[in-house]
Order: structure tokens, then C-alpha cells, then sequence
């Protein structure tokens, strides 16, 4: 019950900032009344007429009602009857007690302000004209002498009169001046809230276009990367790497200086091999070198200015690069991979903080300079591996080929649709092309024409076949990307014809000495020479599968022979 008591005289929680505004106000305004009322309660009690009292506790009666529409949410009907029932008791009291000449008529004023902050604009709009007619009909009504002549109310009548009045003009002025100073403190606020956030907006626009910007970088240098492994695949010598990695680091991140070191097959020196500056030129040309040290131990065995990389369980110790005239800044990544350094890759800036520089993916780059290099090393060591075996073998690849395609002639075609053999012979300047181990482009002379691209299919300097694909759009441009995967397809092709036709020969090997065997075997069956030689006969017409077999046996100067024949 007290719960209850207490939330009747408790403002209601509104989520509408102006709801909420308009039912506090109320909330005071309806306190305020239901306080004069009493006080008004108080007078009637000791002061007649009696009818004062009656009109004293119905009013406190709808003012209670009227808390309880409040807490009900309800504060537009609250504010519509509090303000209605107001307007009357003014009405009543001046038409009762000498019209609008009545000091009581400028309290309609006050109505007018509850309706203004109690039901917005259009309510102080709505009672200021029922004040206006209120006026109108008091005149018209005094006029014709339909309103009692003035009374003598006593002293202490007037004097509350006027205290309430007082009380409530006061009151209201105050929760008017209230609610504006709410109004500005909340304007203010949300006018330094709104600069507050145009400020972390700008900071957070200004964040965004620097990570944005290193973002870019950033795959400016992953897309660099991805272009040295595609360099790779194009190039098979250091030098050429070398020099389209400068172009590409030049056009693509354009850094003020990069400097590639290559470390010789010493491991004594790191050379430079590649400038991208033209301050950095010289000193290619003049075989500018950097000292290196390997060593197990972690002591500086070169001074303090050394730069100490370490890869495995080895430590090198190189000399810094020396800085360009205008630069400011200087970074060294190590080029290394598979636990080797092959060099060093020197970044220098004219900025002392280079913010543009993502050291991360610059040392991604460096690693794939590194991995190119080594895979490009790696072929070339293989080429040479493959041409000494080639060398070695290459005759006898192809003879046996010969002897493999002897007679024959084994190709096949596919048109998308299935695996068809094929039977093609190519015009003789594109035949003389193929035999020099050169890629060819050429129309069919077919129908319908087809503009074709062919490979030839070459195994230890030794061409075995011809490989191709071709276009129906005869003006096809074959590009050089095109032209280097078919011949990365021939070599993977030939190696795998290699292959199998190595395996093709192991196993006819080893048919033959399973034939050879068998027939050891069944020969130890006996100790008869002539049952030996028969055996013998029999089982290598029948295991290689002959017409005919024999074996001749010379004794004592004389030839005896054993045939067998369609057994």
C-alpha cells in the first residue's frame, strides 16, 4: 500500500524526451494546485459560506484522480482536464466576484502558461482564445447586468486570493524558466555532443585515410610479390630477375632508393647487384660490397656497426649500407630462404619516419626475391644436371623412341568432347621449325581453318612429338603467356612419356627374366641332356610365344640339334 502511495506521487518514466518533459511538468503544476487546494481546504473549514468546502474536497478528489491519470501515462487528458478545471474556477470566481474587473481575470494568464507547458503550443493557443471569449462573454454578460454588482469579500478572502494567485504565477514562472534553462542546457549539449563526435568523425575519417592508405600499400606490395613469383616463371637467370624486380619495385611502390645485395658463393661479400636510384648507379658500377662473417658464436666479431642476421644456427655479421645523400632513413631486410641468405635488400627514404613503408610485407617481398632466386638457381642446376644426362642417354632415348614409333604413328586429339586418335601431318616449314626445338604458330590448312599454336615435345635435347592447342577465331594473337605455359605442358609431357616408357621396359625386363627363370627351373628337373634341350625348346616357343624354336648342341666335332615345332 505505501509502494503504491509513493509511486502516485512519483513523476512517470517517459521514453519521448518531450513526453517526459511535458508529464514532469504537469506532475509539478498538478503538486502545486493539489498544495494550494488544502491550503484552500484549511480557509473553508473556518471561514464561510460552507459551499467553499464542498468545492475544496471535490477538487482534491480530481486532483488525486488526476495523479493517478499521470502514473497512468495519460498526461495529454491529465493536462487537458487540470487545465479545463482551472479555466472554470477562474471563470466561476470572476463572473461571481465583479467580472473582468476583477483582479482575478489576470490569472488567466497563468492558465494560458500550464497550457503551454503542459500540452505545447497548440494548448496555450487553445486557452488564450477561451480566456478571449471568457473576457467577451463576462463583458456582454455585466453589460446587460446579468452579473451580481461587485461584493465586498472580505480581507482575508482577497488576501489568499491574491497569496495563490501570487504562489501560482511564481511557480509557474519558475518551472517556465526551468524548462527553457532545460531546454538550452540540452541544446548545449547536444550542440558540444554534436562537435564531439564531428570531431571523432573527422579523427576517424582522418584514421580511415591512413589505414586506408597503408592498406593500398600494403597490396601494392602483395600484388609486387605475386609479380616476382610470375617474374620467375619468365626469366631463368639472376641478372634478368634482378633487373625486371628493380623495374617492378620502381613503377609499382615508388620507393626513393632500394639496393639489391647478392651474396657470392664465397659467402665473403655482398655485392651490389641492382640499384633503383640513380644515386645508387655508381655504385654498382663500381662493385660496391658489403663484408660478411658467418660464425656459430652471438659476439660481434666486426664492431658495433654491424648488422647481425641470423638463419639457423648461423649467425651473419655484415656491414651496413651506407645512406645516400638525402636520406634520411635506412632498412635492411634479409633476403633468405630454406634457412640460406642470398642477400640483402636495402630500403632508403628521404622521410625520418616512413609510415608508407609496411616492413612486414616489404619483408614478405624480400623473402620472395629470395625464393626466386633459388628456384631460378635450382633449375639451372637441374639444366645443367639434364644436359649431362642427356648427354649420356641421349642417344639411347632415341633410339628407343625410334624403335617405339616404329611404324606407327601414335597421337591423339581432343575436341572438347572426347579423345579421338589422330593422324596429322604439319606443313614442312612448320615441320623444320619443330625439329629446331622452336615453338610455331601457324593457320590449318583444314576445314574449317583454325589459327593453332605447337610445341615440340623435347626429352634430353632429343624431340619426341609435337604438342598444340588451337583457336577457331582465326585471327587469333597467340600471347607469350600462352606460348610459355604449352611449353611448360610439353616438358611436363615429355617427362611423363619418359616416365612411363621406363617403366613400359622394367617391366618387359623383368617378363623376361620371369620367362627366363621358369625356364632355369623346369630345365634342373632332370639330368638328361637331350630332355634338358627339349625342355628348354618347349618353353621358349611357348613363353615368347614363337612358331618356331631350336637348339643346336655341338659334340665331339659334330652338330646335333633338337627342334621343336608347333607343339
Amino acid at each position: 500500500m505505501l509502494q503504491r502511495f509513493r509511486k502516485l506521487f512519483s513523476p512517470p518514466v517517459m521514453d519521448d524526451p518531450e513526453k517526459a518533459a511535458q508529464a514532469r511538468s504537469i506532475y509539478i503544476i498538478l503538486l502545486a494546485t493539489l498544495a494550494l487546494t488544502f491550503l484552500f481546504l484549511i480557509y473553508a473549514i473556518f471561514f464561510p459560506p460552507p459551499g467553499q468546502l464542498i468545492i475544496a474536497i471535490v477538487a482534491v478528489l480530481v486532483e488525486f484522480g488526476l495523479l493517478v491519470l499521470i502514473n497512468s501515462k495519460r498526461t495529454l487528458l491529465a493536462s487537458a482536464i487540470l487545465t479545463s478545471m482551472l479555466w472554470i474556477a477562474i471563470s466561476v470566481e470572476v463572473a461571481i466576484y465583479g467580472g473582468i474587473r476583477d483582479t482575478g481575470f489576470g490569472a488567466f494568464a497563468a492558465i494560458i502558461l500550464i497550457a503551454g507547458l503542459t500540452m505545447g503550443m497548440r494548448g496555450s493557443i487553445i486557452f488564450a482564445a477561451l480566456a478571449l471569449l471568457g473576457g467577451a462573454g463576462l463583458a456582454y454578460a455585466e453589460n446587460q447586468g446579468l452579473l451580481p454588482q461587485y461584493a465586498n469579500v472580505p480581507i482575508y478572502s482577497v488576501l489568499l486570493s491574491h497569496s495563490i494567485a501570487l504562489i501560482a504565477v511564481a511557480l509557474l514562472l519558475n518551472l517556465a524558466i526551468h524548462s527553457i534553462a532545460t531546454v538550452a542546457h540540452k541544446a548545449l549539449e547536444e550542440e558540444k555532443a554534436e562537435k564531439e563526435i564531428n570531431a571523432q568523425l573527422e579523427s576517424s575519417q582522418n584514421d580511415l585515410q591512413l589505414r586506408t592508405a597503408a592498406m593500398e600499400q600494403r597490396n601494392v606490395t602483395l600484388q609486387t610479390v605475386a609479380s616476382v613469383s610470375q617474374i620467375t616463371s619468365r626469366v631463368n637467370n639472376e641478372e634478368e630477375l634482378l633487373e625486371q624486380t628493380a623495374q617492378l619495385l620502381i613503377n609499382q611502390i615508388h620507393l626513393d632508393h632500394a639496393g639489391l645485395f647478392i651474396i657470392d658463393q664465397t659467402e665473403e661479400y655482398a655485392i651490389l647487384q641492382k640499384s633503383l636510384s640513380q644515386a645508387g648507379k655508381p655504385s654498382v658500377a663500381a662493385g660496391y660490397k658489403l663484408t660478411v662473417i658467418r660464425s656459430e658464436s652471438n659476439s660481434l666479431p666486426m664492431g658495433s656497426g654491424a648488422l647481425q642476421i641470423k638463419i639457423a644456427n648461423l649467425n651473419y655479421y655484415i656491414d651496413l649500407p651506407k645512406k645516400l645523400p638525402d636520406m634520411q632513413t635506412s632498412l635492411v631486410f634479409p633476403m633468405s630462404i630454406s634457412g640460406r641468405l642470398y642477400g640483402l635488400m636495402n630500403i632508403q627514404s628521404e622521410s625520418a619516419d616512413p609510415q608508407h613503408i609496411d616492413q612486414q610485407t616489404m619483408q614478405m617481398l624480400a623473402d620472395q626475391i629470395a625464393l626466386s632466386i633459388a628456384n631460378i638457381r635450382l633449375v639451372n642446376e637441374l639444366q645443367n644436371r639434364m644436359q649431362e644426362v642427356s648427354l649420356l642417354a641421349g642417344k639411347n632415348v632415341e633410339r628407343a623412341w625410334e624403335r617405339l614409333g616404329a611404324g606407327k604413328n601414335i597421337g591423339y586429339t581432343y575436341d572438347r568432347l572426347q579423345v579421338h586418335p589422330a593422324d596429322e601431318t604439319f606443313p614442312p616449314e612448320v615441320a623444320v621449325q619443330l625439329r629446331n626445338g622452336k615453338s610455331v604458330t601457324f593457320i590449318s590448312t583444314g576445314t574449317p581453318a583454325r589459327a593453332r599454336l605447337a610445341a615440340p615435345i623435347i626429352l634430353r635435347e632429343a624431340i619426341i612429338g609435337v604438342i598444340g592447342y588451337d583457336s577457331d577465331d582465326v585471327a587469333h594473337k597467340w600471347q607469350e603467356d600462352e606460348k610459355a605455359l604449352l611449353e611448360t605442358v610439353a616438358a611436363r609431357v615429355s617427362l611423363a612419356l619418359e616416365n612411363t616408357r621406363l617403366v613400359e621396359e622394367a617391366q618387359q625386363r623383368a617378363e623376361r627374366e620371369r620367362v627366363v627363370g621358369q625356364i632355369t627351373t623346369r630345365m634342373r628337373e632332370t639330368l638328361d641332356i637331350e630332355t634338358i634341350l627339349k625342355t628348354a625348346v618347349k618353353e621358349m616357343r611357348q613363353s615368347l610365344e614363337l612358331s618356331e624354336a631350336e637348339v643346336r648342341l655341338q659334340l665331339s666335332g659334330e652338330n646335333k640339334s633338337i627342334e621343336v615345332i608347333n607343339e
